[in-house]
């Protein structure tokens, strides 16, 4: 079996789509290279160029293929569909276009990623839990069913998916 090993803009540092303390993403692209790997995935919608063409050129340019990208918020909260359906319905056929096979669903910290200040709490109520459950559906089923795209879910320190009875009632609550 032959493995690859890629990276992505977080192992640079890079955790947002734009902030000023991040490299460049032409930055990226040029460090990636030159520490060896030929694979990334894309790192926080916005990040790298969202326009397919720029994008294909400057990965093509440089060699790099991309496995997949990820969508994150607070999937337990309503009012957070439209900011996951905006990044999921732009980044799936980007990936498609890129032959990625994986998109990330991730569900944001209770912590500030900045500060570090507990801003929600780290279990959820049963209601919060069930509405979480269905977005994680709901954002899955779009991946697959209208992009090819095999999603996997991404389990966090310092999220409501951190320790194992949270990942195993999430395996059970899903396909």
């Amino acid at each position: 079996m032959k493995v690859r090993v890629g990276s992505g803009p977080d192992s640079f540092g890079v955790w947002f789509p734009s902030d000023e303390k991040q490299m460049p993403w032409q930055r990226f692209l040029d460090e990636l290279v030159e520490a060896g790997y030929d694979a990334t995935e894309l790192g926080p919608y916005g990040y790298l160029p969202t326009n397919i063409d720029t994008l294909k050129h400057e990965l093509g340019s440089r060699g790099i293929t991309v496995s997949g990208s990820f969508v994150e918020c607070h999937f337990h909260r309503a009012e957070g569909w439209p900011e996951l359906e905006r990044q999921l319905r732009g980044l799936g056929p980007v990936l498609g276009e890129l032959g990625a096979k994986y998109i990330n669903l991730i569900h944001e910290c209770y912590s500030d990623a900045r500060t570090g200040e507990q801003t929600l709490p780290k279990e959820l109520d049963d209601e919060s839990w069930k509405h979480m459950v269905d977005t994680f559906v709901r954002a899955a089923t779009i991946a697959r069913d209208e992009y090819g795209l095999t999603p996997l879910v991404h389990a966090e320190s310092n999220s409501n998916l951190e320790y194992e009875h949270q990942i195993e009632r999430l395996m059970d609550e899903t396909d």
